[in-house]
Formats: C-alpha cells, sequence, structure tokens
C-alpha cells in the first residue's frame, strides 16, 4: 500500500441525491474540476494548450519545435552546468527527440559536436527537420526508429541524451539494450525521466496538475472520469480528444495510466545495471514547483533533499523525475 494512502481512508465524499456515479469517482471528478481555479489546473505549457498559438506557414512560422527550442535550459539544468562541457565536440543521439527543438537547440551550442536525433513518429520527424533547416542548423539529423531499432551501427554514438521518454516506451527491457547497443564503450547515457510512483508521473496534465491521483484511485477509474469530462461541454476548454485506456505493466505489477510502462527507480535499475555502470542518480522533488508560488528555487531544491534524506520511503512518490548519468561497460 502507498505510504500516502492511509491519508485519505474514510475520506469520501457522501452526497444525498441521484448521483450513480461511485462516490471516490465523484470525488475524483470534483478534485480535477476544483484544481481549474488554482495553480494546480491543466498546464499552460502543453502543446495541448498552445496548440492554437502555433503558425505552420509564412515567415513567422512558429509550432512545437519553437517551444522545445525553449525547453533545452530546462535538461541542462537537471545536471547543474556541467554537461555542455562534457558534450563538447561529440557524436551525440537524442533518444527521443520528438519534434527536434532541443537537438537544433543543442547544436547551436555545441557547433563542433554531431546531433542526431531518433523518433518513432514520422510526422515529429518532418517538423525536426523543417525547424533545422529554419534555424540554418546543418550539424544535426534526424532518423525514423523504433525502440527495437535505432538506425545506427554498434558502438557509434559517443553519448546520448533522453528526456520524458524511458518512461513511454512499452519495452523497457528492449530500449535499454538498444540504447546500449549504439553507445560506444566507456559511453554515457544522460536520461531524465518521472518514475511511475512519482508525485506528478501521471501525465494528466492537459487536464490537471494535481499530484498523486494515481495513488488514490485506479487507472481505469481515474481514465473513465477524465474521458468523460472530455466528451463534455465542459471538457472542450481542454482541447484535447479522448485518451487510449489504461493497460497491464508487468513492472508496476498493475494496469498503468495511457502511454505510460509503469517504471520505476528499482526496476529501471535491474533493466540497467547488467549492461552499464549507474555512475549517480538524483531526484528532484515535487517541492520544486513550489517556485510557482514564489520559493526560490535552491530553496525548495534543498526543502526536497532534507525530506528524502529523513523520510527515504516517500522518496519516489516526492520525485518529479529521476536525473541519471550511465556509462557503458
Amino acid at each position: 500500500m502507498s505510504p500516502f494512502r492511509p491519508w485519505l481512508l474514510g475520506s469520501n465524499i457522501f452526497l444525498k441525491g441521484p448521483i450513480t456515479m461511485p462516490k471516490s469517482s465523484f470525488a475524483l471528478e470534483m478534485i480535477i474540476r476544483l484544481s481549474q481555479y488554482t495553480p494546480l489546473g491543466n498546464s499552460k505549457r502543453s502543446f495541448t494548450t498552445l496548440k492554437e498559438t502555433f503558425v505552420e506557414e509564412g515567415p513567422l512560422k512558429s509550432n512545437e519545435s519553437d517551444q522545445e527550442a525553449k525547453r533545452l535550459d530546462d535538461f541542462l539544468d537537471y545536471f547543474e552546468g556541467s554537461l555542455l562541457e562534457e558534450l563538447r565536440g561529440m557524436r551525440i543521439l537524442d533518444f527521443g527527440c520528438g519534434y527536434g527543438g532541443k537537438a537544433v537547440a543543442l547544436s547551436k551550442r555545441l557547433p563542433t559536436s554531431t546531433i542526431i536525433g531518433v523518433e518513432p513518429h514520422q510526422h515529429k520527424i518532418d517538423k525536426a527537420i523543417d525547424f533545422a533547416m529554419r534555424s540554418g542548423v546543418k550539424s544535426c539529423s534526424f532518423k525514423l526508429c523504433t525502440q527495437e531499432n535505432i538506425p545506427l551501427g554498434d558502438d557509434s554514438i559517443d553519448a546520448l541524451i533522453s528526456h520524458d521518454v524511458i518512461e513511454h516506451v512499452h519495452d523497457p527491457a528492449t530500449t535499454i539494450k538498444e540504447l546500449h547497443r549504439v553507445l560506444r564503450k566507456g559511453g554515457k547515457a544522460y536520461l531524465v525521466f518521472p518514475p511511475y510512483e512519482g508525485a506528478l508521473s501521471h501525465h494528466l496534465d492537459f487536464i490537471t496538475l494535481f499530484p498523486g491521483l494515481h495513488w488514490f484511485w485506479p487507472a481505469d477509474t481515474i481514465m473513465e472520469i477524465v474521458n468523460k469530462l472530455l466528451s463534455t461541454e465542459y471538457g472542450k476548454r481542454f482541447k484535447s480528444a479522448p485518451q487510449p485506456l489504461p493497460t497491464f505493466s508487468a513492472y508496476a505489477g498493475k494496469r498503468v495510466l495511457p502511454s505510460l510502462n509503469g517504471l520505476g527507480t528499482r526496476s529501471f535499475e535491474r533493466l540497467a545495471k547488467p549492461l552499464f555502470s549507474i555512475k549517480s542518480i538524483e531526484r528532484t522533488t515535487i517541492l520544486e514547483k513550489l517556485t510557482r508560488l514564489g520559493v526560490s528555487k535552491k530553496i525548495a531544491k534543498e526543502a526536497g533533499k532534507s525530506i528524502l534524506k529523513s523520510i527515504p520511503a516517500v522518496s519516489e512518490h516526492m520525485t518529479l523525475s529521476l536525473v541519471l548519468v550511465l556509462e557503458k561497460r
């Protein structure tokens, strides 16, 4: 049982009247609705929210690629400023490059490096190639891939980066083996991704940023309510199509929310250790979101570290992202 679950025992909302929905489901819907009146409403940075601001034609063209480019520093900051120097002059793989924005932005900062972005969705590759051309970047290329096949030779990459991707691959064991294959011996992998039980790992930011919903409600219940809301007039504000249903994860031992594989810190370590030396594992915590309320980033970060050290049992739940550096054996 989650160490947080006892906090809600006996706290379901009981209402009289013609409510046929299970009471726990009603409480979930109310949380999602009420969160819209707080800083925990749907993310204003999600591409779903920003879609109407994109310009796809003409000299003012700006889309998902441009937004990703602005977020390169988000990734670099996880490694506290040391990563750019370590990557200088290297042949770098951006695994799960999305729309190519961060790969192109990184190429601009590392003109002596070669960057290859791989992504399993052709429409994203097309936009990545277009963005590189618009940006005048020639040291960055993009290739279509699958998790079973990265179209690169053995030991052909000096370093690899991946940001918020590992939690999505449907077969993490296969993906980790493929990353190991293309990386040269002694090469490093710089990975950032949220563990499934992390506070905001539910990936429901298109509708709510309320933390820990997946601690208290089964994935099927959550998606039933989310899709119910999206199908209503009220739900049009979220600009999202109905979402897929949950699937079973052997890593989590239960059905998990759509597009996620249920991977946690320990299950990732079990997959990675036979192939890589784990040089470091750090955690960012949910307390770092307090910067939205005016708390300094340094104070929020130190407070998170203090709690993780004092109460290690809640470390997975407090985590926003795992920050890992792996070295190929």
